[in-house]
């Protein structure tokens, strides 16, 4: 039994497996930490970090959920065993529960001290708190333990075995299984392998140690293999001599055996000799000047060796001449030293350049040739240039209607080509779904639909629908239509036109929303530049006011430009995208709203480690009323709040009050910080927003910025996180303001 639980913990992550061990009751820490260090053999402080995030992660939660499920009838009967064992809680409060939670028994972890300080009304703040340094001291003990190996365990095994007594005498056998599974953890032998332990350097004051073992096949805490270590030493001579350093030799290799935990302390001698440096670039043939190309390659004269910088720089004279016609033009590279120099000549053939014979698009079946060959710019007759022919395949595939695009040259011979773009449709129609919760009692949903290629010429249809529930009846519910014609007219522009509809109902309003949009749009570049023409119906019946029937029209021109220059939209991990928004409302387009509105809208990725991506996001709005700023309409202001702006406050809670009986404002300043980790399929999210909404640009303040933070948990999905967010305010915080949940699907920027 004991192997086959290993072998299934050892199918994920070490640190992984420690985190979700140490999140299961009964087991928790002490659980996951003699796991990590006697059985996955991690550093003792890593096995501590994640064994404590795993005991605290659940913590919360339960706080949260036994406030709304105390009542029912099996939740009621634990909380009534519990409260037995709770009386260190009920006589030091806090402090008792911190000692509780310390003792490393099955019995006195989080998950108890979590239900005890529910049912003796401690406050969630001071709970976490209290909770966490028990967790934290018995952590130690249980760390200490686990270092002690025999006698350790010896002591451990003590403890729990009297405990095992206990419950046997109790005849309460099911308890004994996990503490008989704790035990088997602590004495688990180590593996007979021997592992290599730490990998150091002598001599190398060139390129440091990290940079040479993560070259190496051999790691740290690797099985030891012979073999492998000297096709490393051969590895690491050979990257030190792409660095120039052609004298480069390892002298020693010294390894120390440590007996107790079958690990072998490697440290090599390196003698790094003199580093070459680049003497003379020649450039011989070839179409462009020799000065036009050595400012375009990273080769450079008087800087040190660099075989990666030398082949790139033959790589893009190749693509030099490619992007001219000349795809079979040839270079070769030609070395010679020259006591510390080596001069670089770098010969090129560029042959003849070359045409395009035909043009051909094969995969087709519902969609229209003609259609598809408008996205093309690989023309008939025309010089080949690959730019054009990668262009042409990411406009293809853009059109959301393939599945795959790719081409390849066909006939390639004398000087012309035949060019062959090969498509697999994707499925026309599509259906999407999505469900949401927010805390305190607010559910969410939504529906998309739409169908791809409507007349065979890429037409779309689209159809969304999105509810927003309260369960003390308050809703919302939004739709909308829409069409789109990609090639307007037969031109390179596209067109799209829309109807919405939007309902919020609250207990102090009612607010009806009717818009018809149509928008005309092109890519130029990296850019997409739309025009839009929107008009807007607005009617608000609050309790303060007899019902009207009314609809007040707001008309408004927009311009709108965005580029997206992340590497992957679903999941971002470097690049950044940009929105710019100028719109008039009103004036001589008419309409009760008179205004002019800019908005800018900017997110930045950074990948900071090869699990961790930091993602930063800023967001203005700038409205210049040309009428009393009071009297614009609420559906015509922004709103802060929730999943996708500053997590932990209501929607309509931030800013300056209302018609409604909410708040809103017409200036807005929004910022959001957010770090990821994906482990595995598992994302974790740590974030903070800011921001504020005034009714003035005078108004503007940091003393009014409201901030939230949090932690969000996600699966990753090909389409995107299922995220669960838990965000807490940090400015107007209320009593009895214990945070809120989002479950949500994608991430929020």
């Amino acid at each position: 039994m004991k192997e086959a639980i290993l072998q299934h913990l050892s199918s994920l992550p070490p640190p992984l497996s420690v985190f979700l061990i140490s999140t299961l009751p009964i087991f928790e820490l002490r659980g996951g930490i003699p796991v990590g260090i006697n059985v996955y053999h991690l550093p003792w402080w890593e096995t501590f970090i994640f064994a404590l995030l795993g005991n605290l992660f659940p913590v919360p939660f339960i706080l949260y959920f036994l406030r709304l499920f105390h009542r029912v009838p099996i939740v009621k009967r634990y909380l009534e065993r519990t409260k037995r064992r709770g009386e260190l809680v009920e006589k030091y409060e806090a402090l008792g529960l911190s000692l509780f939670v310390a003792i490393p028994l099955p019995v006195t972890g989080a998950w108890t001290g979590a239900a005890l300080a529910f049912l003796f009304n401690i406050r969630f703040p001071l709970a976490m708190l209290a909770i966490t340094g028990g967790v934290f001291m018995a952590g130690i003990i249980v760390t200490v333990l686990s270092l002690m190996g025999v006698w350790g365990a010896v002591i451990a095994g003590c403890a729990l075995f009297i405990l095992l007594l206990s419950w046997f005498f109790r005849k309460n056998l099911r308890g004994a299984i996990p503490i008989l599974l704790i035990f088997l953890a602590c004495t688990h032998a180590p593996p007979k392998e021997v592992r290599i332990g730490r990998i150091e350097f002598e001599g190398n004051k060139s390129i440091p140690d990290k940079e040479l073992v993560r070259i190496m096949r051999s790691k740290p805490g690797s099985v030891y293999d012979e073999w492998v270590l000297r096709s490393d030493i051969k590895r690491i001579i050979e990257y030190y001599r792409s660095k120039g350093f052609f004298d480069a030799r390892i002298i020693e290799r010294r390894g120390k055996f440590d007996e107790r935990s079958k690990k072998v302390n490697f440290t090599f001698v390196l003698v790094e000799g003199i580093r070459r440096r680049i003497g003379k670039v020649r450039i011989e043939g070839g179409l462009f000047d020799e000065r036009e190309i050595k400012e375009k390659i990273p080769v450079k004269e008087g800087e040190f060796y660099d075989a990666g910088k030398i082949g790139l720089s033959e790589y893009m004279i190749s693509e030099l001449h490619a992007e001219k016609g000349y795809i079979n033009a040839e270079v070769s590279l030609d070395m010679e030293e020259r006591g510390i120099m080596v001069d670089i000549t770098y010969r090129i053939k560029e042959g003849k350049p070359v045409y395009v014979r035909d043009v051909r698009i094969e995969g087709l079946s519902r969609i229209k040739k003609e259609t598809a060959m408008r996205d093309i710019e690989v023309k008939k007759g025309s010089l080949f240039l690959p730019s054009l022919a990668y262009h042409s395949q990411e406009k293809l595939y853009g059109r959301g209607a393939f599945a795959d695009v790719h081409f390849t040259l066909e006939d390639l011979t004398g000087d012309s080509v035949t060019v062959v773009f090969h498509v697999k449709e994707a499925k026309p129609g599509w259906a999407a779904f999505g469900v949401g919760y927010e805390t305190p009692d607010r559910l969410l949903g939504s529906f998309e639909t739409g169908y791809l290629n409507l007349f065979g010429g890429l037409q779309r249809v689209l159809f969304n629908l999105s509810l927003s529930y309260a369960f003390r009846g308050e809703h919302r519910l939004e739709g909308g239509i829409r069409y789109e014609e990609p090639f307007f007219l037969g031109t390179g522009f596209s067109f799209g036109c829309g109807i919405t509809g939007k309902l919020e109902k609250e207990e102090e309003y009612a607010l009806r929303i009717f818009s018809l949009d149509s928008e005309i749009s092109r890519k130029i570049g990296n850019w997409n530049f739309s025009g839009i023409v929107k008009i807007s119906q607005a009617k608000l019946d609050t309790i303060l006011e007899a019902p009207s029937d009314t609809f007040l029209r707001t008309n408004t021109i927009e311009f709108q430009g965005l580029r997206d220059a992340r590497d992957d939209p679903i999941y971002p991990s470097s690049g950044y995208y940009l929105f710019l928004s100028g719109s008039q409302a009103g004036g001589w387009l008419g309409g009760v709203n008179h205004f002019y509105r800019l908005i800018f809208d900017a997110g930045v990725y950074k990948k900071i480690s090869s699990v961790a991506v930091l993602a930063l996001r800023g967001k203005t709005g700038f409205t210049f009323p040309m009428m009393d700023p009071e009297k614009i309409t609420v559906d015509s202001r922004f709103e802060l709040g929730g999943i996708g702006s500053i997590r932990g406050y209501d929607p309509g809670t931030i800013g300056e009050p209302d018609p409604r009986g909410k708040k809103s404002g017409i200036e807005l300043l929004l910022f959001n910080l957010e770090l990821r980790f994906e482990f595995m399929r598992w994302v974790l999210v740590f974030f903070v927003d800011t921001g504020g909404l005034w009714m003035d640009p005078q108004d503007i303040s940091l003393n009014d910025f409201k901030l939230g933070t949090g932690i969000a948990v996600g699966w990753r999905t090909p389409l995107g996180p299922i995220r669960i967010d838990f965000g807490k305010k940090l400015t107007d915080v209320e009593p009895g303001d214990r945070g809120k949940f989002y479950l949500s699907f994608g991430h929020p920027f």
